[in-house]
């Protein structure tokens, strides 16, 4: 039951967010690809910063070599 949860909150999650994505393309911007690549470069350094910011903290733990497999 946990999982099925947990997949829904995620696809909800990811509708939820193609959704306000969308929303500014709708706006009548003169280049929308020029907006578009700006939305995607902003996201992607947004991500960046709090994966350096997050990753550093002490409840997050990094998982031994002896649990990863390859």
């Amino acid at each position: 039951m946990m999982r099925a949860g947990a997949s829904a909150l995620m696809s909800c999650f990811g509708i939820f967010m193609g959704s306000i994505g969308m929303t500014p393309i709708t706006l009548g911007w003169g280049n929308t690809i020029k907006v578009l690549g700006i939305m995607n470069i902003l996201t992607g350094l947004t991500c960046g910063a709090l994966w350096l910011l997050i990753s550093q903290k002490r409840f997050v733990k990094q998982v031994p070599e002896r649990f990863v497999s390859a």
